[in-house]
């Protein structure tokens, strides 16, 4: 919900004006406590065009190791992404305490099939990960 708050204002307003909501801990909140039904914020959802489908992003999140955390590291996962025809719209990343790194970035245009070809393509680019899960 944040990205969509950070990359899609107008999306996100018109979301939390059909669900009554000042923001998104107000959100939260009345889902939690029952007063937003999860039926009812599916269909907000969707009829506000917060989905998947018509967003068209995929969310990647990858941890490296303390190894793999060094200068253009971040450019050269980043020219993965490019190179299998996505377009990076925000990322986030942290420092872990034993000096490894975690990455989430929010893509654009990274179908099924180029969801197989770019977890191959991180698995050879010659990057130690712990993990990696596309969503």
């Amino acid at each position: 919900m944040e990205d969509v708050r950070a990359l899609e204002p107008d999306r996100w307003d018109n979301l939390l004006e059909r669900l009554a909501c000042a923001n998104l801990e107000d959100l939260f909140a009345a889902v939690g406590g029952g007063a937003i039904r999860l039926e009812d914020l599916e269909q907000a959802l969707e009829t506000t065009g917060i989905t998947k489908e018509s967003l068209d992003w995929t969310s990647i999140y990858i941890v490296g190791t303390g190894k793999a955390h060094r200068p253009g590291t971040l450019a050269r996962l980043a020219s993965v992404v490019s190179n299998q025809g996505g377009n990076i719209l925000r990322s986030e990343n942290n420092t872990l305490p034993d000096g490894g790194f975690e990455l989430r970035l929010v893509v654009r245009h990274i179908d099924q099939e180029k969801q197989v070809l770019l977890e191959k393509a991180f698995a050879e680019c010659g990057i130690e990960l712990r993990s990696l899960e596309l969503v």
